[in-house]
């Protein structure tokens, strides 16, 4: 498996196209003017293969109508080892598909049919904010850990540990825990998380919507009950919190705490 996802300094774009899909005009020429180097597929074992492999920067897929195929594309390439994964649907698609995509460990999703100005512009961003996120964690952290009961947090290596076992995060789940995890007991609401991961603006309902998604799959990763968390908790009302006294019966300190730091 490649270290790096790089060719003489260069980041590699893997771009899929499954099935009927497509991948708007003017996005493949911008990403080359971005400085990547892009790799373009229409099979889902070929574009599976090469994240795996290279370890991609960025992983470009835009799927055809929701179907098994689709489905399956967003699931393995979700298992990037680093990297921004964006997939594209069709313009017909209903919302749960996107909810779905997210669900599956997509960072970003968006329509066939988008502007490619908006969205190179998203990606580029979105890049920019996880590189300042990394470097700013690195720096802060100093390589240390926040360890809480069976839960592990290296912040110097992007990596979390339950029980000593590597713990499968994608990127995108690993900066929300790691930015509750550096200030244990203090409650952050879900626009101020989306805030510091989301490089665009969005509207307050869709960030805490997609916050929420991405909450959800990091308890069914890191909690043994995943509905009754010990360790990524909610004060009900105010917004979520890393602990590790492992019940809720604290909860009521959490929220009132929100409530005095104003919990945005």
């Amino acid at each position: 498996m490649a270290e790096s996802s790089t060719v003489a300094g260069q980041p590699y774009a893997i771009l899929g196209r499954i099935g009927t899909a497509r991948i708007p005009d003017g996005v493949v020429t911008g990403l080359i003017r971005m400085g990547f180097v892009t790799l373009e597929r229409t099979e889902v074992e070929e574009v599976a293969s090469l994240t795996r492999e290279l370890s991609p920067d960025l992983a470009l897929v835009s799927v055809g109508p929701a179907g098994d195929a689709a489905m399956d594309a967003v699931r393995r390439c979700s298992r990037l080892k680093a990297g921004l994964l964006v997939v594209l649907v069709p313009p017909s698609s209903e919302p749960g598909v996107s909810i779905e995509c997210l669900k599956l460990g997509a960072d970003l999703c968006y329509s066939w049919d988008e502007d490619p100005k908006f969205l190179l512009t998203s990606i580029h961003a979105a890049i920019r904010r996880r590189e300042a996120t990394r470097g700013g964690v690195q720096t802060r952290a100093q390589g240390t850990t926040v360890e809480a009961g069976d839960i592990v947090v290296d912040m110097a290596r992007h990596q979390v540990f339950k029980r000593g076992e590597v713990v499968p995060l994608a990127p995108m789940e690993f900066r929300i825990l790691a930015l509750l995890a550096e200030q244990p007991d203090t409650v952050s609401s879900a626009a101020e998380i989306a805030r510091n991961i989301y490089p665009e603006r969005r509207a307050p309902l869709m960030a805490s919507e997609m916050i929420k998604t991405y909450v959800r799959r990091i308890r069914q990763k890191i909690e043994d009950d995943p509905d009754r968390p010990s360790y990524l908790r909610n004060a009900r009302g105010f917004g979520y919190f890393f602990t590790d006294r492992g019940s809720e019966e604290d909860d009521g300190a959490a929220a009132r705490q929100g409530q005095e730091t104003g919990s945005r």
